[in-house]
């Protein structure tokens, strides 16, 4: 590999752009690296966005430019992949924001004189439309907003760009005069048996397609579909709320990963549901990514995560402090060793969790900076079967502490102490601001506020620590 890489004194984007080429090489590359492709890495680009936009909420400078690099590190990444398929490179990408920047501000790198920044929106508003409409099949302003957008933020969005052409009020009931005089032309055109011609041109969109033989929608009318099964959801949340005679009743919607829901969770429920029998608790496994647009979008209650959230409007409260541990079974030969080094591990067969990406990402980057190769032969769906195959002897696994636990403590499984391996896991229990919980939702997250993990039960008021204090909370702020 060339020594160039350690060269501080290089231009940094230049040293970097070849660290991304090194590790893509086909033939001496990390081999996590080079499996990689736009869809995997997608996520981790979304997820740096957030760890950016967490630090600049929190006013942590020093922490801001290693968030920037890891972002950095995304947009190169896709650059290096897209060279390698012949797309595009960074030039490209460079180049293209560059001519961008120059194209929107006239007023600096032109001739054009604007007297305020308000008059500056508007003239950046009027080159993005004409963009649009130079590129797009579709100019209008609603176009390019892509659907992955959090469901309030594209709403947000929609919004800001409507009100910027007249479709804005500034009262509320106008809205709703609208919303009425909307409906009733609905209602009219079904009554007069042209419902979905009519409903197509209120929309504004196509909403069935017209080439299938079958009805088949079309992704506008999908979409309008799942807002309306939320709308429905929600309506039918708040009269079960609206019917409620004691806050220690009615449901609870809760979003984890799998560590939380079957290893965390069981000891606050318990103790949950002695005090409030009457209420419906759904658990919903759902991928960490998904799981605070969740909470956003009201689908559940609370989440457990294992990241503070980057949405300022969501609040967390620290729920648990984890390890990955080395587990085997013990008569595996290793299992004898008082400590193992990552080299010794070289070509030992692996199993992975296949939902937990990060962790994944991070331990064959671990192996990787100790020169050993990962050998990963099975990816399971969960630690059940994980921790079945090592005490099958088909593969060693690191995995958190607390899904190990019991087969330790039993004897069916054994840690082999790793040096190298330090590896944190933090859960975190986030919420919507607790004026818009619901009492059954109040009712858990003071539980688990104030839950003793070793003793399994709440600690007494006493004995919480500062900031346990129950509902209203204070928006929460990480320790810097």
């Amino acid at each position: 590999m060339s020594d160039d890489t350690a060269d501080r004194s290089r231009p940094g984007i230049e040293r970097l752009l070849e660290v991304m080429r090194l590790l893509r090489d086909p033939e001496r590359g990390c081999p996590w690296d080079k499996e990689q492709s736009f869809a995997t890495i997608a996520p981790y680009t979304i997820e740096e966005a957030y760890e950016v936009a967490d630090a600049i909420r929190r006013e942590a400078w020093d922490e801001l430019a290693g968030e920037l690099g890891d972002l950095l590190l995304q947009v190169v990444y896709h650059a290096q992949m897209a060279e390698e398929a012949g797309l595009f490179d960074f030039d490209t990408v460079a180049h293209g924001i560059a001519d961008k920047m120059i194209r929107r501000h006239p007023h600096v790198f032109g001739a054009a004189v604007v007297e305020s920044a308000a008059a500056q929106r508007r003239a950046w508003e009027e080159v993005k439309a004409a963009e649009r409409a130079g590129k797009a099949a579709d100019p209008s302003v609603l176009a390019d907003l892509p659907l992955a957008l959090p469901a309030l933020t594209r709403a947000e969005k929609l919004q800001r760009r409507a009100a910027r052409i007249g479709f804005d009020w500034p009262e509320p009931a106008p809205i709703l005069a609208k919303i009425e005089e909307e409906l009733e032309e609905v209602r009219e055109s079904l009554a007069a048996g042209r419902g979905k011609e009519k409903l197509e041109e209120e929309i504004g969109a196509p909403l069935f397609a017209r080439d299938t033989h079958e009805p088949c929608l079309t992704e506008a009318g999908k979409l309008l579909v799942d807002y309306s099964r939320r709308m429905l959801a929600l309506r039918d949340e708040a009269l079960r709320r609206l019917g409620q005679r004691s806050p220690g009743s009615g449901s609870l919607a809760i979003a984890a990963h799998e560590a939380a829901a079957v290893y965390l969770l069981p000891g606050p429920l318990r103790v949950y549901l002695e005090r409030f029998p009457d209420v419906k608790v759904t658990i919903y496994r759902s991928r960490l990514s998904e799981i605070p647009r969740q909470v956003m979008d009201r689908e559940v209650d609370v989440g457990f995560v294992k990241e503070e959230p980057a949405f300022h409007e969501l609040r967390w409260i620290h729920v648990y402090s984890d390890e990955l541990i080395l587990v085997a079974s013990p008569r595996h030969p290793l299992a004898r060793r008082r400590t193992v080094r990552i080299r010794d591990l070289a070509g030992e067969p692996f199993v992975f969790h296949h939902l937990c990406a990060s962790t994944e990402q991070a331990i064959l980057r671990l192996f990787a900076q100790h020169g050993a190769r990962c050998n990963v032969v099975a990816e399971l769906w969960s630690f059940e079967n994980i921790k079945d195959f090592v005490k099958q002897d088909i593969g060693l696994a690191i995995v958190p502490r607390v899904t190990a636990a019991a087969e330790l403590r039993d004897r069916a499984l054994v840690q082999i102490p790793v040096p190298e391996l330090r590896v944190a896991r933090q859960t975190y229990m986030i919420f919507r601001d607790p004026e818009y919980l619901s009492q059954p939702a109040r009712g858990l997250v003071s539980i688990v506020r104030s839950f003793d993990w070793k003793s399994a039960r709440p600690r007494p008021a006493e004995a919480q620590p500062s900031g346990a204090t129950l509902l209203p909370y204070a928006p929460s702020t990480r320790a810097r």
